[in-house]
């Protein structure tokens, strides 16, 4: 009999089928979570899956985009499909086109934002009641070092600055609820989002890393994991920072 049948505590991801999202999708379901996801693409959610039965994971991605409210109305009717009180959400998902104030379009500024806020938004929204209704959880954002600014990455930063004041809403707004709220700040982290940055500046990255080297999608999902568990029942509104250099983005 699996985990789900079993009514094990289920926790939500958004960006889940690929990169750092993956990561924190199979760690939560490590630590003994029921996992359901949300992804963009067939592929890379086939891979998930793919992934999850060789770890032996209780992890299942739906085809989807946060950024839109009734493709999350559905997601959210597939959640609910899952035995188990929701405990934990893990709002992940985003994009990160480049661009300054003046080489930034508004069609990817209102894309930027209808991803990374907008999604976070709508998928909370939906899926907060069932959270409520189980005697509270946790939420936890993913932001975000460049939400502190950072060279041509205008609408990136602002959306990721954005989360922070959202995810400090929640944890007073629901704290009666039993919920609480935090955020992630990664610094750089090796996965797709840092797959084009040129060699030099990963090399960089890596000397002046807290480890002496990039962040792992797993040591964000190591945060996650932490935030989620009863171990953290205590922290609300905070902002945990990992790989991150406060010299540099204050």
């Amino acid at each position: 009999m699996s985990a789900a049948s079993l009514g094990a505590k289920l926790a939500v991801v958004t960006g889940a089928s690929h990169g750092i999202g993956r990561e924190i999708a199979m760690t939560l379901a490590e630590r003994g979570f029921t996992v359901r996801g949300i992804g963009l693409y067939a592929r890379d959610i086939e891979a998930t899956h793919g992934e999850a039965k060789r770890r032996g994971l209780d992890v299942e991605v739906f085809e989807g985009d946060v950024s839109h409210a009734a493709e999350v109305a559905k997601f959210q009717k597939w959640v609910e499909k899952t035995r188990g009180p929701l405990k934990a959400i893990c709002n992940n998902a985003a994009i990160r086109p480049t661009g300054t104030v003046l080489t930034t379009s508004e069609q990817d500024w209102d894309r930027v934002f209808a991803v990374n806020v907008k999604g976070a938004f709508l998928v909370t929204r939906a899926l907060l009641p069932a959270m409520i209704a189980a005697g509270g959880g946790s939420i936890v954002n993913i932001s975000s070092c460049s939400a502190m600014g950072g060279p041509s990455l205008v609408a990136y930063s602002a959306s990721k600055s954005a989360l922070i004041a959202m995810t400090r809403c929640l944890a007073e707004d629901h704290k009666a609820d039993r919920v609480r709220a935090n955020v992630i700040l990664p610094g750089p982290v090796r996965s797709g989002m840092t797959e084009a940055l040129p060699n030099d500046l990963l090399a960089w990255c890596e000397q002046n890393g807290v480890q002496g080297r990039l962040g792992s999608p797993r040591d964000v999902a190591n945060a996650v994991s932490f935030l989620a568990s009863d171990e953290a029942e205590t922290v609300s509104g905070t902002e945990l920072r990992v790989n991150y250099w406060p010299a540099l983005w204050g």
